[in-house]
């Protein structure tokens, strides 16, 4: 009878510890994805359970990781085009000034200015 008492003693502490092992892990998990669902990308989550959970730790890491260098590449992406946009743009910008430059200075572009002119009427239309 003492063996079974000791044996469920035994058992309780153990089921505690591990229980109590893989509430604080669950925890850091979910202190660590509320972390990067508010944008903070360079969260990393440190578990060293010698186990599985272990490995959920590693390829959490990884997954952030993944995704800030994806994120990255996108902002930079973006920058690109928006610079690329910016060129075009102006260039653009200069191309119609020096076109109306050449309508105005020369009577044989005249056709163009009066084809430019009537188009500019009918998109204020």
């Amino acid at each position: 009878m003492l063996i079974g008492y000791i044996s469920l003693v035994v058992s309780i502490i153990i089921g505690l510890y591990i229980s109590n092992r893989l509430h604080t892990t669950i925890a850091k998990l979910k202190n660590a994805t509320n972390e990067i669902g508010r944008g903070n990308l360079d969260t990393r989550i440190d578990i060293n359970t010698k186990d599985e959970i272990e490995e959920l730790g590693n390829a959490f890491n990884k997954m952030t990781q993944d995704l800030k260098t994806s994120l990255d590449k996108q902002k930079i992406t973006q920058e690109q085009l928006k610079k690329s946009l910016q060129e075009k743009t102006y260039f653009f910008g200069k191309f119609i000034i020096v076109s109306r430059i050449i309508c105005r200075s020369f009577p044989v572009f005249s056709f163009f200015r009066l084809k430019m002119s009537k188009t500019k009427n009918s998109l204020k239309s």
